[in-house]
C-alpha cells in the first residue's frame, strides 16, 4: 500500500496554501474553522431561502490567510495528520539607515519590540496611554526596514508623524493623506482610506516600494472586510497590529487574526496604572430619569434621538458637570453632530467658552494643539477623538454619546489617563439611562466593560 504523502503548508507573507492528500472531512473542518457567521445574515433573503449558510469563509481552494495558520495546524493535529511547513517567504535583509533613535524605551516596551522581532507578525495590545506608538518606533529602529505605518484617522496621522519626528533625529516621513501622496524612502505614514483608494486606482505607487514592515494602528478595525482586503494586497514579511482594545464581539475577529496573526503582547490598562505609568480614573455613572419613560415600541434611531440627542434633562446634567469643574481641561464626546450642536448652544447660552470639533471642522490641527497646550478648557468632540488623540493635559471626560461598545468606552476613558504634571487622577462621567430598556441595557454593558478592566465605578442619583 502506497504511503500517504505528507501534507505541506506553504507559507507566503499574506496567503498560504495547503498542499497534499487531505480528506474531505478534514478540509470541511478547516473550512468551518476559518469561517464565521456574519452579523445580520439571518435577515437576508439568501439565508432565508436556503441559498447561503450565513458564513463568511476565509479558506478557499486550499488557500488561506497566513495569519490563520495556527488554526489550520490545530485541525490537522486534532485529526492526527502529519504535515510540514514550507516557508517560501524571503526575509528582508536590506537595512535602511534611520537617524539617531532618541527615545528610551520602558522595560515592557523593549520586551514588546523583542517579541515582535521573534514572532515576525502579531498583535500588540497596550492599554491606551501605554505608548504603543513608541513601541512601534522602537521596532522600526530595531529592524531598520522600509516601513508602511497605517492609521485610521487624520488625527492619528498627525500624532504618529509627531512621534516619529521625536523618535528619530533629522528624519521626515512620507505622508499619504491630507491630500498628499508622498511615499517615503524609509517610513510612510498613511490613512487606511487613502491606502484603499490608492490600491484601487494606482497600486504601484505603494506596492513597488517593497515594504519590509507594515504596522497597522487600531488594528481592531481590520475586522472589516474592506480593511482586510486592502491589507491582503500588501506583501510584507513583518506584519504588526497595534491596539488598545483588540476584542471584537462579532465574527470580524477572524479577519483581525488573518491580517496580523495572534496577540503576542498584552499589557492591560490596569497594570499600567498600578505600575504608575498612567493615572487612576475616578469614574462616575450619573443616573438619568425622565418623567415619561420611552419604553413604547420604536426603532433604535428614534430611541437615540429622544433619549440621548434631544433629552433635555440629560443634556442639562452634562452642562452642570461642565460648570461644576470650570478649571479642569475637559473633553465631552458625542456621537452625532446635531448632539454636539445642541450642547454647544447650551454652553453658549451659559456664556461658557468652548470649542466644537468634528470631522468637518477646519483647522483641526491648530485647535488640537491649543487643546493639548491647555489653552482651551472645554472641547466638544465627535468620535474622531476616540482613537489616537494624545492629550496628556486632559483631566476630565464626559461620555455624552452612550452606546454599548467596549472598545469605544475604554478608548474614551483612555484619553485622560496619560501622566501629566497637572493631575494625579482623571475624572470620568457617564450616564445610567434608566428611562428606556435599550439605553439602560447599553449603560449596563458599558459598566460591565469597566468592571472587566477592574475600574472602580461610583453610581450617583
Amino acid at each position: 500500500m502506497e504511503k500517504q504523502k505528507k501534507i505541506i503548508l506553504r507559507l507566503s507573507n499574506t496567503n498560504s496554501n495547503l498542499i497534499g492528500e487531505v480528506s474531505d472531512k478534514v478540509l470541511a473542518e478547516i473550512s468551518i474553522k476559518l469561517s464565521f457567521i456574519k452579523q445580520g445574515a439571518c435577515f437576508t433573503p439568501a439565508y432565508q431561502n436556503g441559498w447561503w449558510d450565513g458564513r463568511e469563509y476565509l479558506f478557499k481552494k486550499r488557500k488561506f490567510p497566513t495569519g490563520l495558520i495556527r488554526l489550520v495546524i490545530k485541525v490537522l493535529k486534532d485529526n492526527k495528520q502529519d504535515y510540514e511547513i514550507e516557508d517560501v517567504r524571503i526575509k528582508p535583509i536590506s537595512k535602511i539607515s534611520y537617524g539617531k533613535f532618541l527615545y528610551t524605551l520602558r522595560p515592557y516596551q523593549k520586551d514588546a519590540v523583542e517579541k515582535c522581532i521573534k514572532s515576525q507578525r502579531g498583535i500588540i495590545k497596550v492599554g491606551t496611554g501605554g505608548g504603543k506608538t513608541v513601541i512601534a518606533m522602537g521596532l522600526i529602529n530595531a529592524l531598520s526596514l522600509r516601513t508602511l505605518f497605517i492609521v485610521n484617522t487624520l488625527e492619528a496621522l498627525v500624532d504618529t508623524k509627531n512621534t516619529f519626528l521625536k523618535a528619530f533625529e533629522n528624519e521626515t516621513p512620507g505622508i499619504i493623506g491630507y491630500g498628499k501622496k508622498q511615499v517615503g524612502d524609509k517610513l510612510t505614514i498613511a490613512t487606511m482610506k487613502s491606502v484603499v483608494n490608492i490600491l484601487n486606482k494606482t497600486p504601484n505607487l505603494l506596492l513597488e516600494k517593497q515594504f519590509g514592515l507594515i504596522i497597522v494602528d487600531e488594528v481592531h478595525h481590520s475586522g472589516s472586510k474592506s480593511w482586510f482586503k486592502a491589507l491582503e494586497k500588501i506583501d510584507t514579511y513583518y506584519r504588526i497590529g497595534l491596539t488598545g482594545t483588540n476584542f471584537r464581539t462579532d465574527g470580524g475577529g477572524l479577519y483581525l487574526q488573518a491580517v496580523s496573526g495572534k496577540k503576542i503582547v498584552d499589557i492591560p490598562t490596569r497594570w499600567l496604572i498600578d505600575k504608575g505609568f498612567l493615572v487612576e480614573p475616578e469614574i462616575h455613572f450619573v443616573a438619568v430619569k425622565m418623567k415619561d419613560n420611552i419604553n413604547y415600541p420604536m426603532n433604535y434611531q428614534d430611541i437615540y434621538k429622544i433619549g440621548i440627542i434631544f433629552n433635555e434633562e440629560r443634556n442639562k446634567k452634562i452642562i452642570e458637570l461642565i460648570k461644576s469643574y470650570p478649571d479642569k481641561i475637559k473633553l465631552v464626546v458625542f456621537e452625532r453632530i446635531e448632539h454636539g450642536d445642541i450642547l454647544s448652544k447650551m454652553l453658549s447660552d451659559e456664556k461658557i467658552k468652548h470649542t466644537l470639533i468634528s470631522g468637518k471642522t477646519k483647522d483641526r490641527d491648530k485647535l488640537k494643539k491649543e487643546f493639548t497646550d491647555g489653552n482651551i478648557k472645554t472641547v466638544l468632540a465627535s468620535r474622531i477623538y476616540n482613537e489616537s488623540a494624545d492629550i496628556p493635559v486632559l483631566e476630565m471626560v464626559i461620555n455624552s454619546a452612550g452606546g454599548k461598545s467596549g472598545i469605544q468606552v475604554l478608548q474614551r476613558i483612555g484619553r485622560s489617563l496619560r501622566i501629566h504634571k497637572s493631575k494625579t487622577t482623571a475624572l470620568i462621567f457617564d450616564f445610567l439611562d434608566t428611562f428606556n430598556y435599550k439605553l439602560e441595557q447599553h449603560s449596563n454593558k458599558r459598566l460591565t466593560w469597566l468592571e472587566k478592566e477592574k475600574f472602580k465605578v461610583t453610581l450617583e442619583e
